[in-house]
C-alpha cells in the first residue's frame, strides 16, 4: 500500500504537548481525518484531552471527520483560546 505525507501544524499550548511546531506524517493513501487524529492520539495520549475541542483546519478549510486526505495536505490544530 502506498503512502502520503502530509503535514500537521500544533498551536500554542499543543505545542507544548508535542514538542514540535510541525511534524510531517506517513500515512496509507486511503486516511482521512478521524485516522489522522487518532494517530496522532496514539502517538501523543495528551492530545486526546484537548484535541476534541480544539480547531482543526485542513488546506484553510474546516473538514468533516471523514474527509481524505491528500498527498501534501496541511492540517493545523489550534486550541481554543483560555
Amino acid at each position: 500500500m502506498s503512502q502520503i505525507r502530509v503535514t500537521v501544524k500544533f498551536f500554542t499550548s499543543l505545542r507544548a504537548i508535542t514538542g514540535e511546531r510541525e511534524k510531517t506524517l506517513f500515512l496509507p493513501e486511503d486516511s482521512n481525518m478521524d485516522y489522522l487524529l487518532k494517530d496522532l492520539i496514539n502517538q501523543y495520549p495528551e492530545l486526546a484531552k484537548k484535541i476534541d475541542y480544539s480547531f482543526i483546519v485542513l488546506n484553510e478549510e474546516y473538514p468533516l471527520k471523514y474527509t481524505p486526505l491528500k498527498e501534501g495536505d496541511v492540517i493545523a490544530i489550534i486550541p481554543p483560546a483560555s
